[in-house]
């Protein structure tokens, strides 16, 4: 299931990249998905109001070697928790290693629902 999911990101979700080796991934809750499972694939994400809590999906992960990680939520989405967008960016924080922690951003949009 897991293999499928990764093929289905890479056709799926929209990746841009002018270096066939530093692709720029750009989603909701797939690239969220993909940025904690495939270590290596990309070098930056932006996840823009993903559902990021799939059983604590970030503790059970590897750290993503991204150069990185934006993290875009309104503070009013009913539909995925502003919660859930802080849990994602604090467990790539403490998953990543030092020199990359600070490449992990949090933009919380004040009044914003849902995309």
């Amino acid at each position: 299931m897991e293999s499928r999911l990764v093929a289905a990101l890479h056709v799926g979700a929209p990746i841009y990249s002018s270096d066939i080796e530093k692709f720029l991934i750009a989603g909701g809750s797939l690239t969220a998905w993909g940025v904690t499972k495939t270590r290596d694939r990309f070098k930056a994400a932006v996840v823009g109001a993903g559902r990021s809590n799939w059983g604590e999906l970030t503790m059970k992960s590897g750290s993503p070697e991204l150069e990185a990680i934006l993290i875009l939520h309104g503070e009013k989405d009913e539909q995925v928790p502003v919660g859930q967008a802080i849990e994602l960016w604090q467990g790539l924080k403490r998953k990543a290693s030092e020199s990359a922690r600070n490449a992990v951003q949090l933009v919380l949009y004040p009044r914003e629902p849902h995309g």
